[in-house]
C-alpha cells in the first residue's frame, strides 16, 4: 500500500489542526505538527524536517500528514525533499481557502483568522489570543504567501482547496471527499468516515485536544519530543493497532478467474483500470465501537448483535468460503460483480462484491452505490432505502416513496431526471436545504446503468481474514 502524504497549507487560525486532528482519528495516520518543535528554537526546523522524514520511511504508518503554514514555496520543497527518501507515497497538498478572496488575496482569510485567534485565548501551543502583534503578524504571513508553479504544481498528485468558512465537519467531509474523488483513498471504506456518526465523533476527540491545550494541560511549550515517541513506544507496546476490516482474501486461481470476467466486459468501460486487491468486504470496522459499527450496518440489528457478529467473524478466520460471481454492474465510474452463496452469516454488506475497475480518482467503494442504484432499479420499494443512504438522504425515504406512487416515478434514474420535483415534495420549507436535495439527486447518475448476469455463475474461493489499520 502506497502512504498518503497529506501537507495541510494555510494562514495560522485557519483550522488546519482540527482538520488534522480529525483525519488523524478517522484515517489512522501521524501527524507531525510544526508547533511542536517550537521549542527547540534554532533546531526546531531541521527536527521537524527529520520527523517529517522519518514518518515518510515508515511502511506501517498509512497516512502521513504535515502541519505547517506551508505559505512560501522553499517550505514546500523543504517537506517534499524530506518525504523523498521515504517508501512509495501519493502527497496532495490541501490548501485552506476563504471562498471571497480571490486569487492572489488573503483579506477575507486573514480577518476570519484573527477572529478566531482572539476567539481561542490560550488554545494553541505558540500563537495566543491576547498576542499584541497578532494583526501585524497574519498581515507578514499573507504578503509573504508564494503562489504555486506549474513545476511546483506537478509534483504533487493533487491540490485540493476547502472552504476555510466551513464548520469542522464540512470541511474534513469536503477534503474525504476530494480525496477519495481524486483516487488517493481507496484502501478506506469513504462513505463508513463520511457518515454524520463518524464524524461526529472525530470533531469530539479533536475539541477534546484543543480544549486540553486551553485549559493548560499541555502548557505553552506542549510535550517534548522525546516524550511523544516515549508515549507512542507505550502505546505501541499495549498492543497491535485495532482491527479494521474482514474480507474474503480470494485465491489466485479466483483472480485469474475475475481478472477473464475483465477483459471480456472491459470493451465497455475503455477507460477504467483494474483495482490492485480483489477481495469480498465482509465487516468494515474502521477501528470502531460496536454502537459505531450497528449505525453503519442497521440491518445487522444494534451494537449487541455487532457484537455477536464480530464473534462469528473472529471464529471463521482462515476458513475457507465458496461465492458464486454471477451478475456484472457497471457504469461511468466503476464495475464490479456481485456475489452470492453461503454469506448470510459472514457478510454485513448489503450487496457483497468484488471490484473489478474504476474509472480515474474513482475509489472501489463506491461499488456499493452502483450495486444499491440497480437493486432500487429493480425494485424500488424494497432498494429506494439503500440507495438514499449512499447520498445521504435516508430521512426523505417514506416521502420520497410516496412522491414516486403519486408520480409513476419506477427507478432512480426517473427520480433524478425529475430531481427538482422530488426535491419540493420533500423540502417545502428550507429553500437551501431543498436546492441541496434536488442537486444531490440530480447528480446522482454517473452514466447509463448496465447489467448483464454470466452465462455461468463463476465459482470463487477464499479465506476470510481479519486485517488491521495500516494493513
Amino acid at each position: 500500500q502506497r502512504q498518503l502524504r497529506l501537507v495541510i497549507a494555510g494562514l495560522m487560525g485557519s483550522g488546519k489542526s482540527t482538520l488534522c486532528r480529525m483525519l488523524r482519528h478517522l484515517l489512522g495516520g501521524t501527524w507531525v505538527n510544526q508547533d511542536e518543535f517550537s521549542h527547540l528554537k534554532k533546531a526546531a526546523k531541521r527536527s521537524f524536517l527529520a520527523e517529517v522524514g522519518k514518518v515518510a520511511a515508515d511502511d506501517s504508518v498509512p497516512m502521513l500528514l504535515v502541519d505547517k503554514i506551508n505559505t512560501m514555496r522553499q517550505h514546500r520543497h523543504e517537506i517534499l525533499e524530506a518525504m523523498d527518501a521515504g517508501v512509495a507515497g501519493d502527497v496532495a497538498l490541501v490548501q485552506f481557502r476563504h471562498p471571497m478572496d480571490r486569487p492572489g488575496q488573503w483579506e477575507r482569510a486573514k480577518k476570519l483568522c484573527e477572529e478566531r485567534i482572539r476567539a481561542r485565548g490560550q488554545g494553541h501551543r505558540t500563537l495566543m489570543g491576547d498576542e499584541p502583534k497578532l494583526h501585524n503578524i497574519l498581515s507578514m504571513t499573507a504578503r509573504g504567501v508564494e503562489p504555486m508553479t506549474p513545476d511546483e504544481l506537478a509534483e504533487f498528485h493533487a491540490v485540493i482547496e476547502v472552504d476555510m468558512t466551513l464548520e469542522p465537519i464540512a470541511v474534513t467531509r469536503a477534503a474525504l471527499a476530494e480525496l477519495a474523488g481524486r483516487g488517493l483513498l481507496a484502501r478506506f471504506d469513504v462513505e463508513a468516515l463520511t457518515t454524520d456518526a463518524a464524524l461526529a465523533e472525530a470533531l469530539r476527540v479533536a475539541m477534546e485536544a484543543e480544549s486540553g491545550l486551553k485549559a493548560g494541560a499541555a502548557g505553552k511549550n506542549g510535550v517534548s519530543v522525546g516524550q511523544r515517541r516515549r508515549d507512542a513506544a507505550e502505546k505501541r507496546a499495549q498492543g497491535p493497532p485495532p482491527l479494521w476490516i474482514y474480507t474474503i482474501e480470494l485465491s489466485d486461481e479466483s483472480i485469474a478467474a475475475l481478472r477473464g470476467v475483465w477483459e471480456k466486459y472491459s470493451v465497455h468501460v475503455p477507460d477504467m483500470s483494474l483495482v490492485g486487491d480483489y477481495h469480498v468486504t465482509l465487516l468494515y470496522l474502521g477501528g470502531g465501537s460496536d454502537e459505531e459499527i450497528a449505525k453503519r450496518y442497521p440491518l445487522l440489528g444494534g451494537p449487541e448483535a455487532v457484537a455477536r457478529f464480530r464473534t462469528i467473524l473472529a471464529s471463521s478466520e482462515g476458513r475457507e468460503v465458496q461465492v458464486e460471481a454471477r451478475l456484472v454492474v457497471w457504469d461511468s465510474r466503476v464495475i464490479a460483480v456481485e456475489v452470492g452463496g453461503d454469506l448470510e452469516h459472514l457478510c454485513a454488506n448489503r450487496h457483497p462484491h468484488v471490484t473489478l475497475a474504476t474509472a480515474p480518482r474513482v475509489p472501489p467503494v463506491v461499488s456499493n452505490a452502483l450495486l444499491a442504484r440497480r437493486a432500487a432499479a429493480d425494485d424500488l420499494q424494497a432498494g429506494l432505502g439503500a440507495w438514499l443512504s449512499h447520498l445521504g438522504l435516508s430521512e426523505h425515504e417514506p416521502a420520497l416513496l410516496e412522491w414516486c406512487a403519486s408520480m409513476g416515478a419506477a427507478s432512480p434514474d426517473e427520480i433524478a431526471e425529475n430531481a427538482a420535483e422530488a426535491a419540493e415534495a420533500l423540502e417545502t420549507v428550507d429553500a437551501e436545504r431543498r436546492a441541496n436535495i434536488e442537486r444531490t439527486l440530480a447528480t446522482s447518475m454517473h452514466g447509463e446503468l448496465c447489467g448483464e448476469f454470466l452465462a455461468e455463475p463463476l465459482v470463487l474461493s477464499g479465506r476470510v481474514r481479519a486485517k488491521r489499520r495500516g494493513e
